[in-house]
């Protein structure tokens, strides 16, 4: 059986919450759970033990400053001890403060520069079709490609039922 939570997002507020936010909506638009801060009903720091426990992946959104926020650090350090999967993603644009690995590895905790030299991370995407391919990549390093391919072969079974006039002026309205 899954547990109650196939992610656990962590971020720093600060510089990561709207990309949180976003990561969450979107694997709950595909039907996975996720655990996030903004939208948990147990805010205290045992219901964030907690639900990294419950979790089957531990997600964190690699930003400035997210490396010493204390309860960043206390989260990646319960879901290592757990050997839990981790998927790691960063701000990659300018634009919005990208994460300068270089700078964050200096400044990390022995064990935190660790988890840098360990993981790749993905760069985090706002564009559709990046974004999909994103979110597609973060399900299966959850080890979730099962799941996410049976739940699309259900969403390509139901568009294969769009009648072919509806579906062409959605995809003519979409390259205007």
């Amino acid at each position: 059986s899954l547990p109650i939570s196939q992610h656990y997002a962590s971020h720093s507020q600060a510089t990561g919450g709207d990309q949180a936010n976003a990561i969450y909506l979107e694997l709950e638009r595909m039907g996975f759970k996720a655990w996030y801060d903004n939208r948990a009903s147990d805010l205290t720091k045992e219901g964030m033990l907690k639900g990294i426990e419950q979790a089957a992946d531990f997600i964190l959104f690699l930003s400035e400053g997210v490396l010493q926020r204390p309860y960043c650090q206390m989260e990646i350090r319960h879901a290592l001890a757990l050997k839990k999967p981790i998927v790691l993603l960063h701000e990659s644009d300018a634009r919005y403060g990208s994460f300068d690995f270089r700078a964050a590895h200096a400044e990390a905790p022995p064990d935190l520069q660790e988890l840098l030299d360990n993981n790749e991370s993905l760069p985090f995407r706002r564009r559709g079709y990046e974004r999909d391919g994103m979110l597609r990549t973060v399900i299966e390093r959850a080890g979730f490609k099962e799941l996410f391919e049976s739940s699309r072969s259900k969403s390509d079974a139901v568009l294969a039922k769009v009648p072919s006039a509806v579906s062409h002026f959605a995809l003519d309205a979409l390259f205007e």
